[in-house]
């Protein structure tokens, strides 16, 4: 069984990311919505690695990342859809 890397932290709402290797986008993008919708912050922490689908967090406002953290993107056509239509419920203009 696969580890959550999401969890919430002791800051108030503040969601910790920590070696997190990715997954289905569909799943992830119905995460980013809920945090999207939550109000919550995410971080990503620590020497850690954020692959694929966990790069989808870089689109949320305020996302707070360490300068240590390894990112590796994918090139699949499902990732960049769903990327797409995240960025473009952001109400940014």
């Amino acid at each position: 069984m696969r580890r959550n890397p999401l969890r919430a932290g002791g800051d108030g709402g503040v969601i910790v990311i920590r070696n997190d290797r990715g997954g289905l986008v569909a799943k992830r993008a119905e995460q980013i919505r809920q945090i999207r919708r939550s109000g919550q912050r995410v971080e990503i922490r620590g020497g850690t690695v954020c692959l694929s689908s966990c790069t989808m967090y870089l689109g949320l406002p305020g996302t707070c990342i360490s300068p240590n953290t390894t990112f590796a993107f994918t090139g699949r056509r499902a990732m960049a859809a769903a990327w797409h239509r995240m960025s473009s419920t952001t109400g940014r203009r």
